[in-house]
């Protein structure tokens, strides 16, 4: 409530009691969640518009992603895929059933800001008005890559195993072999 404000006669602070505008509920939520998507920096969080451009950008899409702000906002999304995926129309495909569908969750490889790559898991989220019409999107990204090079190489261990063990007696001259 208030504002304050330095008295250009005295140089002392003031204190205005006059009230300060109504914040609707409605801009405190979306400022509370601006900063809630800017302090989580495991996820690239960030808004499109209708047609699939960024429109904010976030410190966890910078660090994850690996472009700076006034690199990326306004692009299309399509920088972030690869080029089989881009001429494969992946990106608007993705867009459009988020559309149709609400949301839409995708793994994949995606390409960052230096040209490198990352699995990704994706969650696209249409954002709509009271009467439907489309305004854009959320994007949440988060890297998946450990993990699925953990699940790679737990994979190629057991493919690798052995698949039968040899066990030998030798008191009684017995081989037994034994499928694992």
């Amino acid at each position: 409530m208030g504002a304050a404000s330095t008295s250009p006669t005295t140089g002392r602070s003031t204190l205005s009691l006059e009230p300060d505008p109504p914040l609707t509920v409605r801009s405190r939520v979306d400022t509370q969640l601006c900063r809630l998507a800017e302090a989580v920096d495991e996820y690239a969080t960030f808004l499109l518009d209708e047609r699939g451009n960024v429109l904010t950008w976030t410190a966890g899409a910078a660090r994850i992603k690996g472009y700076a702000t006034a690199q990326i906002v306004g692009r299309h999304i399509r920088v972030f895929y690869p080029p089989g995926d881009v001429s494969a129309g992946r990106p608007q495909q993705h867009l459009e059933s988020a559309r149709q569908l609400g949301q839409v969750t995708v793994e994949g490889w995606r390409v960052r800001g230096d040209g490198s790559l990352f699995w990704a898991n994706v969650v696209i989220t249409a954002v709509v008005q009271e009467d439907g019409a489309l305004l854009g999107y959320v994007k949440v990204t988060r890297d998946e890559t450990g993990r699925r090079c953990v699940a790679a190489r737990a994979e190629r261990l057991a493919d690798s195993a052995i698949d039968e063990v040899v066990a030998v007696d030798l008191l009684h001259g017995v081989v037994q072999r034994l499928l694992v």
